[in-house]
C-alpha cells in the first residue's frame, strides 16, 4: 500500500527532478508565483521536520541567482511573444477536445485529502 503523509506530499527536493516527473505526466505540480520571487522557498525551512534544501539546476549558484533568472526569463521578450499559447493552453480553446490532445494538455484528475 502506498502511504502519503503530509510532508511527503510537501516535499520538493529537486526542480530537475520535478520538470522530469512533470514531463513524463507522473507529476501535477504547476509553477506558483512564488518561484518567480522567494528565493526561500527554495530552501525547505517550513516544514517541522528537517528537510534537504531544493536542488538547484546546474546553471543556478545560488536560489537568489534562481529566482533572479527564472524571472528574467518569465519578463522577456520570447515569453511575451508567446504568452498567448500559454493561455490558450490554461484557458482557452486547448483545456479539452481535440486541441488540448494536439498540445498534450491532458489532465490527470488527482484528488488528496490531507484530514
Amino acid at each position: 500500500t502506498l502511504t502519503l503523509t503530509l510532508p511527503s506530499l510537501l516535499q520538493f527536493l529537486s526542480l530537475g527532478g520535478t520538470w522530469d516527473s512533470t514531463m513524463r505526466g507522473s507529476d501535477v505540480r504547476e509553477l506558483i508565483p512564488e518561484l518567480f520571487y522567494l528565493p526561500e522557498l527554495l530552501l525547505n525551512r517550513f516544514c517541522a521536520q528537517p528537510l534537504p534544501d531544493v536542488i538547484l539546476p546546474a546553471w543556478a549558484k545560488s536560489v537568489d541567482e534562481f529566482i533572479f533568472l527564472h524571472r528574467k526569463a518569465l519578463e522577456s521578450e520570447y515569453v511575451s511573444a508567446h504568452l498567448n499559447e500559454w493561455i490558450d493552453l490554461i484557458f482557452g480553446f486547448k483545456q479539452q477536445g481535440p486541441a488540448a490532445v494536439a498540445a498534450v494538455r491532458m489532465s490527470v484528475h488527482v484528488c488528496v485529502c490531507v484530514c
